[in-house]
């Protein structure tokens, strides 16, 4: 049986074709597989795009809470539905943690970042990120897709949810959680949460140690970037 969407939610049932913009929630195909491309309709889009008669709702959410536990290197990214009160938190790599902060602080480096180089190739190759969804949880781990735009093409490309956000954030594209994640790990919104990631996670649902401290200005997080020890970027994997 098909779910229906919160009260005060707005729907769109996406027609079979290539590319069509999403609202704050809409019900579209599961995107298990973007390996093979077929031509639809003129457009280029995924094999099994749209075609599933079961259509989960996507949510439209935010970044409203990024944490870090300094002891252990691991980051805390709380995503907030824009028209509700449901929370998703996801465990990141404190580097993926600080690159997060780093755009949402504003501040600017002499050299462009791994994030900041990928938007850059991206519209430098006339392509655009579109959209990011937050698809499935798997043995504690999140998984997301990009979905890009290019010469009339949809590519779909499987990501780690803490890179997606960070490219979301520079490409100003749009964040997207499937509803029955956010329903799974309903949380009450609070300013003083309390939580314990996994020590060996690099995005999961729980895990072990306390988060208690917070990134609250530009100089909290340029003084952790001058800690953080540069072996530590691309330390942690998918």
């Amino acid at each position: 049986m098909r779910r229906r969407p919160q009260d005060g939610a707005r729907s769109l049932t996406l027609p079979p074709c290539a590319f069509l913009p999403y609202h704050r929630t809409a019900r579209v195909e599961p995107q298990s597989s973007f390996g093979v491309l077929v031509k639809v309709t003129g457009l280029v889009r995924p094999a099994g795009f749209l075609s599933s008669e079961d259509l989960p709702v996507l949510v439209e959410v935010r970044v409203c809470e990024l944490r870090l536990d300094s002891d252990n290197k691991i980051g805390l990214v709380v995503l907030k539905e824009t028209d509700g009160d449901r929370l998703l938190r996801i465990y990141i790599g404190e580097a993926e943690a600080l690159a997060i902060a780093y755009h949402l602080e504003s501040l600017s480096v002499a050299r462009p970042l791994t994030h900041d180089l990928l938007c850059s190739v991206l519209q430098g190759l006339g392509g655009s990120l579109q959209r990011v969804v937050i698809t499935k949880v798997e043995q504690r781990t999140y998984y997301a897709e990009l979905l890009l735009q290019r010469n009339g093409e949809i590519i779909g490309l499987d990501a780690r949810p803490s890179d997606s956000i960070a490219l979301a954030l520079r490409a100003s594209a749009d964040i997207f959680v499937e509803e029955r994640l956010l329903d799974a790990a309903t949380l009450e919104f609070s300013q003083d949460l309390d939580f314990s990631p996994a020590k060996d996670a690099a995005e999961t649902t729980f895990g072990e140690a306390t988060f208690d401290v917070q990134i609250t200005s530009a100089e909290d997080l340029e003084e952790r970037l001058r800690r953080l020890n540069p072996e530590d970027f691309g330390r942690f994997k998918p």
